[in-house]
């Protein structure tokens, strides 16, 4: 009788859950907001200038990336609170206006990449951020001459790190400028050539014009470099596989003579089906929008984060039911899921980053960088 009460506890929680806890239905999102107001500090009293203009040229410019949310850290996507171009530009007059002069240069800011996502350890989460970006000056605000490429990721530790994402991002940003202006005083501005912003935007989304976004099919075969892959040229159409005991993929091209040569390939398309290679495992990925993301890593948290909230809430409520109520996720007190990309080697499948610096902090992946071919988040 004890254990039919129990078993129909564990069932009205899992409907209940189902109707009304956020974390199983994935609609709601976190705003994003940047600081309002100026704190006083910035870098041009040695280099001034008269105003900042924003130019952002993401591949997805809707979202900034994955943020955690509300007592069951639910994973939601994060994003800003009005249009991104109007969210930065408005972001940059309230915290410079006051240090501008009428004298000085204008400045571009050409904002290709800016992403953010947290990672929950055991007594600490971490958030992250990466922004990539272009600076161009002018001496009239009509023509500019670029001074510098920007790219950094910065991780910022904590135990509710959410509200952290806008002083983040302000803080990356403040790093660019801090940068421009200790470089810009060695720039050989007359050699530099003078572009208008519109070309200069263009230029910037010319980036995207790569066949793998633009092409609607895609040949089988091993790309051996991310240069192949954008260019949607396989180069090596015929190759054999062997998977180990490990689930470790390698791939081998047959000699004139018979003898096989090993090969490293970036990824391979089979079937119309994209794989990044990434140290013995294969990672589906895809195309969405500008971007090539890693198939179904948002659902993956998703589905990862919902059964260990539940599991969670159910053992608190059902005891030792739980493995014969959910028997697909508990086995033996162990919980084991299995999404794609499925990646053996990580505690949890589990794919992450490989960011130089970070070592053991490694975010969760969820995009190719267009820029390197790695995986980023």
């Amino acid at each position: 009788m004890l254990a039919d009460f129990s078993r129909l506890t564990a069932v009205f929680v899992l409907v209940f859950l189902a109707l009304h806890i956020p974390a199983f239905s994935q609609r709601d999102v976190t705003v994003i907001k940047l600081p309002e107001d100026s704190n006083g500090e910035h870098p041009f009293a040695a280099f001034p200038v008269s105003g900042i203009r924003v130019v952002q040229v993401l591949p997805d410019s809707t979202y900034l990336g994955f943020a955690q949310k509300g007592m069951a850290n639910r994973v939601v996507k994060a994003v800003p609170e009005a249009s991104m171009t109007a969210c930065l530009q408005t972001f940059f007059d309230g915290r410079y206006r006051s240090a501008y002069t009428a004298q000085g240069k204008t400045l571009l800011l050409v904002v290709k990449e800016l992403r953010i996502n947290e990672r929950t350890f055991a007594m600490k989460e971490k958030a992250y951020t990466r922004l990539q970006a272009e600076t161009w000056l002018s001496n009239d605000g009509s023509l500019f001459y670029k001074a510098t490429d920007f790219d950094t990721v910065l991780m910022r530790g904590g135990m509710d790190v959410t509200a952290s994402h806008g002083k983040s991002i302000a803080k990356a940003f403040h790093l660019l400028l801090a940068d421009l202006v200790s470089r810009v005083q060695q720039m050989p501005k007359d050699t530099m050539a003078l572009l208008a912003a519109a070309d200069i935007t263009a230029q910037a989304v010319d980036r995207f014009n790569q066949p793998i976004l633009t092409s609607i099919t895609s040949d089988n075969g091993l790309w051996m470099s991310y240069e192949e892959f954008l260019q949607n040229k396989p180069s090596v159409t015929s190759y054999e596989v062997n998977v180990n005991k490990k689930k470790e993929v390698s791939f081998f091209e047959k000699r004139t003579d018979g003898t096989l040569e090993a090969l490293k390939p970036w990824g391979l398309c089979k079937e119309g089906e994209w794989y990044k290679c990434d140290d013995g495992v294969l990672v589906p990925i895809e195309k969405e929008g500008n971007s090539i993301v890693v198939s179904g890593s948002f659902e993956g948290r998703v589905k990862r984060n919902k059964q260990q909230f539940t599991n969670a809430l159910i053992g608190g409520i059902a005891g030792g039911i739980v493995g014969g109520v959910i028997t697909t996720s508990i086995s033996a007190g162990q919980t084991v899921f299995f999404y794609v990309p499925y990646y053996p080697r990580q505690e949890g499948a589990v794919l992450y980053t490989r960011i130089a610096g970070m070592e053991k902090n490694q975010p969760e992946a969820s995009v190719v960088d267009l820029k390197s071919g790695n995986l980023f988040f």
